[in-house]
């Protein structure tokens, strides 16, 4: 009758899932590289350079930078809203105003710095 409860108690066990904790947290960094995978992928299937529009509110020429108004960016998931952006190194500060509208291709180069790199007809 021991016998019989061991061989069934051990059939069960062999039957189950059974996890030690290394193996546990094998799988969550596993799980964690994945996600962090995921996410890498995504940001580098991400457009570096767009096409945009807005309107110039504000010119900075000690920082060679403008405030512009500028449309929802699909491409980056980016609302309409307003921002500073840099001018590429063949662009002139001089060449905008205020309330100019302009079309242009703009380049993010990582999280927060974004430069026009030319204006669009």
């Amino acid at each position: 009758m021991y016998l019989y409860r061991g061989i069934v108690l051990s059939a069960l066990l062999s039957s189950m899932m059974i996890t030690s904790p290394a193996s546990i947290a094998s799988e969550s960094v596993s799980e964690n590289h994945s996600h962090h995978m995921a996410a890498h992928t995504e940001k580098a299937a991400m457009a570096e350079i767009v096409h945009t529009q807005g309107v110039i509110k504000r010119i900075l020429p000690e920082q060679g930078q403008l405030i512009i108004q500028h449309e929802a960016i699909p491409e980056w998931q980016m609302m309409a809203m307003q921002m500073k952006f840099g001018l590429a190194p063949e662009l002139s500060i001089d060449d905008f105003s205020v309330g100019q509208q302009i079309r242009f291709r703009l380049h993010q180069e990582n999280m927060m710095r974004y430069t026009i790199l030319e204006l669009l007809p």
